[in-house]
């Protein structure tokens, strides 16, 4: 079913209302199209809320409230699935919301001819509490499967998963075939590698698909706690606005940073790269006056908490789990080598005297000796390696130690004699 309909808000903008359920627009309802119409706005339409508690918060999400009058059953809106049904708001061209009506929260009385119908919507980031990570118990993805298959993943191949790949259906002219807008990944370039680009962060730090699937189905993170996960460990937040997503750091926000700049008018400019494209954009910083003409009332009151509360934590130690296993753990080493490769001689002649001097000459000639102090040391190598590391070469994303010197069925030495050069 595909609903749309528009009303122009107190400041002449029209604001435009899209609603579509299972991907199909066979059924198209037009909201107050005509005096008889079977559905019209309600009183106060549409109202768009922040769902931010404070600034610790990592998922910045946003919430809306559509408010309908309608005389027609309108099990469409019932959604088992969270994806089940995209909405869009706009505001002229701009799209305000772009998210999905909250799965299994619909209801319609029957008390009047026009039941007031209210739809709680979540924009994407707030949709994600609802997915496991891949996908996993939907349809035809199967838990062993998946971990079957697990490997490490650096941080924008799960960025494109979790967020690009599902942003892609919330335009919804796009999903009726007209002109797509593209989802963007925004970062403010706060945070960077040594010596590298800021962007890298995203391209290079890599992560074991294991930390997310636990040890049965029931323990799979969810969608929304792999983002919280990835970027709480740099100290960033991520914001929906209508198709792009918000990478930042709070201090980018609150002061100026060598990646920003003042507009002509002294506004701070913001400077923005995106993950996806490499493209390149900006934001001014915008300065609100109250003025009389905004404010719905003059009585308001303002608490203030402390900023941090001191917490006093007893603990007990009742169980303890690898959350990463060790490299070293010998109950996961494999070798791609049947034997040992002898690598080097050792020769010593323990003494400071000429005796210890001409023993340590006859062992490099191999003649014979009778210096009980002479000892000779044969040593053996061979490479092992863990399923769950990976040891990168200067940090590339492809070349690793283990896959460029450890293919062969000889020459284990290779790997020593390059890791000397380093």
């Amino acid at each position: 079913m595909y609903l749309k309909g528009s009303f122009t808000d107190i400041y002449g903008n029209t604001i435009t209302v899209e609603i579509l359920t299972g991907k199909d627009s066979e059924e198209t309802i037009e909201i107050g199209s005509s005096d008889n119409a079977d559905v019209f706005f309600a009183a106060d339409p549409v109202e768009i809320n922040s769902e931010l508690n404070d600034s610790f918060d990592v998922l910045l999400p946003h919430s809306a409230t559509i408010s309908l009058l309608s005389k027609k059953y309108l099990p469409q809106l019932f959604s088992a699935s969270v994806w089940d049904a995209v909405v869009n708001i706009r505001r002229g061209d701009e799209l305000l919301f772009a998210g999905y009506i909250e799965p299994q929260a619909y209801e319609q009385d029957f008390n009047s001819l026009y039941d007031e119908i209210s739809l709680s919507c979540i924009d994407l980031l707030s949709a994600l509490q609802y997915s496991n990570y891949a996908h996993i118990g939907e349809a035809g993805i199967l838990y062993d499967v998946v971990k079957a298959e697990a490997d490490t993943r650096t941080w924008l191949s799960l960025l494109n998963e979790i967020i690009y790949e599902q942003a892609v259906g919330l335009d919804i002219h796009a999903l009726l075939g007209g002109e797509a807008t593209s989802p963007r990944i925004l970062y403010d370039l706060s945070k960077s590698l040594p010596a590298g680009l800021p962007a890298d962060l995203f391209f290079k730090v890599s992560i074991a698909e294991l930390l997310f699937l636990d040890d049965d189905e029931d323990g799979v993170w969810t969608m929304e706690e792999t983002l919280i996960a990835l970027l709480k460990y740099f100290n960033l937040h991520i914001l929906q606005q209508g198709m792009d997503f918000y990478i930042f750091d709070w201090q980018t926000i609150r002061q100026k940073s060598a990646l920003q700049s003042n507009g002509t008018d002294g506004q701070k400019i913001t400077h923005w790269i995106d993950l996806i494209t490499n493209d390149t954009t900006q934001t001014q910083s915008a300065t609100l006056t109250l003025t009389a003409d905004i404010v719905e009332g003059t009585d308001g009151s303002i608490t203030v908490p402390e900023t941090f509360n001191q917490l006093l934590l007893t603990c007990s130690v009742e169980s303890i789990e690898d959350l990463i296993e060790s490299p070293l753990d010998d109950d996961m080493l494999t070798s791609p080598f049947s034997n040992k490769q002898k690598y080097m001689i050792e020769y010593s002649a323990e003494g400071n005297g000429v005796s210890a001097i001409d023993c340590f000459r006859a062992l490099l000639l191999d003649d014979p000796t009778g210096y009980d102090a002479a000892t000779t040391t044969h040593h053996f190598i061979q490479i092992y390696q863990h399923p769950s590391w990976r040891f990168p070469i200067d940090g590339s994303a492809t070349d690793d130690w283990y896959s460029k010197y450890a293919n062969g069925s000889a020459n284990q030495h290779a790997m020593l004699q390059a890791l000397k050069r380093k």
